[in-house]
């Protein structure tokens, strides 16, 4: 069983890659050679749209105008695993010193009403190709601090127990503690707006309360420029503290939901789905980060050579007769993994289910709402 600490970790803690463990086949669409029907774009580097301009009003002369969109999407980037969590000469180079790190730290602490403790750890750490300096004090106070910008990307204080404190005030009330605490972190009225408050206890009895305070575009608040505070609202206590601050271009809505639908359901058919198999489509406006999760369907989905189906063939017959129950749990760590830019857009988040009862999840696609891209996907429940 996880202790208070170890739970609270694995809920706050932001996932930055999927899995898929789904081999498809019958690749009828390159990646790059999407055809999107109302566009009628093929191969190109740049999407443009035709648009009529009334110009002259009172001598009815018109022109045709052309807004020109950008692709978004490039090809991501590829890794040996075991570099992606190496840090390098070049990272240290790049990073602020530990002298500097420490000291930002013990500012960071002051700043939420706290006294600094002793320093007992401060490691420069490579995570998904990320670097941080992540700190621990004598109080149970760590941060975790950009190692390039300086910036605060999470806070933990373990100093109290939630579970030790019984929880007697409502979601209002425990609202008006966030919004106490959210200014008293010195952002503004309106900067940020409160998305979600939810109680995040273990038990009933425990204290523990996650709100979000996110920047709003429109009707879709962007949780990927989110202050998200796990908090003890009965003693105004901060336990986790976690800051996303992506860069964001607030795009427009060009795609049509009907069109993001069509798009995400030929790139489903180019997988090897089927159209038969398709229960529901649902599509909806959101704020997501691009991600190389249907790149990687579709590298996994490219037919093989005879070599390599060869080489498959006699693996799996050697671990059918092999007698040896131990399974080898050891990381690949030569494994390619996959990167793309840290790009933030508006999108249409399309959710396919489908009626074969072998995949229990729902597959989403990531159609961006400008330029009709796929620039990534997820499996939901």
């Amino acid at each position: 069983m996880m202790n208070n600490k170890e739970y609270l970790e694995s809920i706050y803690k932001k996932e930055s890659e999927i899995e898929y463990d789904k081999i498809s086949k019958n690749v009828k669409n390159s990646f790059y050679t999407t055809n999107f029907k109302r566009l009628e774009v093929k191969n190109v580097l740049q999407i443009a749209l035709t648009f009529i301009i009334s110009i002259g009003v009172t001598i009815g002369v018109v022109y045709a105008g052309i807004v020109t969109y950008q692709n978004i999407w490039q090809k991501p980037k590829e890794y040996k695993f075991e570099d992606t969590y190496t840090v390098t000469k070049e990272d240290e180079e790049k990073s602020i010193s530990k002298e500097e790190a420490e000291k930002i730290a013990n500012q960071i602490v002051k700043d939420i009403g706290k006294e600094p403790g002793n320093i007992t750890k401060c490691d420069l750490i490579k995570t998904s190709n990320k670097t941080t300096w992540e700190i621990a004090m004598s109080n149970k106070i760590s941060l975790s601090i950009d190692s390039k910008t300086g910036k605060l990307k999470q806070l933990s204080d373990f100093s109290i127990d939630d579970t030790k404190i019984p929880s007697t005030l409502s979601k209002e009330q425990a609202e008006e503690v966030a919004k106490e605490i959210y200014t008293s972190l010195g952002y503004k009225q309106g900067e940020y707006e409160l998305a979600e408050i939810k109680k995040n206890a273990i038990t009933d009895e425990g204290s523990l309360w996650q709100v979000d305070f996110c920047k709003k575009y429109g009707d879709i608040y962007n949780y990927y420029q989110d202050i998200r505070i796990s908090f003890i609202p009965e003693i105004k206590q901060i336990v986790i503290l976690t800051i996303f601050d992506y860069d964001y271009e607030d795009n427009q809505i060009v795609i049509t939901r009907n069109e993001a639908i069509e798009i995400a359901k030929e790139k489903a058919i180019s997988l090897g789905r089927s159209e038969n198999e398709i229960k529901t489509i649902e599509a909806k406006l959101d704020i997501r980060l691009m991600n190389p999760n249907v790149f990687m369907q579709e590298q996994m989905a490219i037919p093989k050579t005879e070599d390599e189906i060869n080489n498959i063939q006699e693996n799996n017959i050697e671990n059918e007769n092999t007698q040896n129950l131990t399974q080898d749990v050891t990381i690949d760590n030569s494994r390619v993994v996959y990167e793309t830019e840290e790009i933030v857009r508006k999108v249409w988040v399309v959710e396919i289910d489908y009626t074969n009862t072998m995949f229990t999840d729902k597959e989403a696609y990531f159609v961006d709402c400008t330029t009709g891209e796929i620039i990534g996907g997820d499996q939901v429940k």
